[in-house]
């Protein structure tokens, strides 16, 4: 039987930290990063690890393009490559 965990105080709501806990409480390896976020849609960086003589060892590296509940683009990385932005008709572009 699953307990329902306390509610979660209006004030201090982060769904980026709420995303955070629900991959991570699961020992999933995938540690989610918001680098974008907007009324509608969000950019979310994920990256993928393994637990390795008590040191995370990450092994691949995604960025999710989301827009109004639906996944348009999905990019994957080796992990030790960065994400370049622009600034392309005055709006910042992954």
């Amino acid at each position: 039987m699953e307990t329902v965990e306390a509610t979660i105080d209006c004030e201090n709501w982060n769904e980026e930290i709420f995303f955070q806990k629900e991959l991570l409480k699961n020992k999933t390896g995938i540690f989610p990063t918001f680098l974008e976020r907007t009324a509608v849609g969000s950019i979310v960086e994920l990256i993928f690890g393994v637990l390795f003589e008590k040191q995370i060892v990450f092994t691949q590296k995604m960025l999710m393009v989301e827009n109004a509940g639906v996944v348009e683009q999905v990019v994957f990385v080796a992990p030790h490559e960065e994400w370049s932005f622009f600034m392309d008709f005055g709006e910042k572009r992954v």
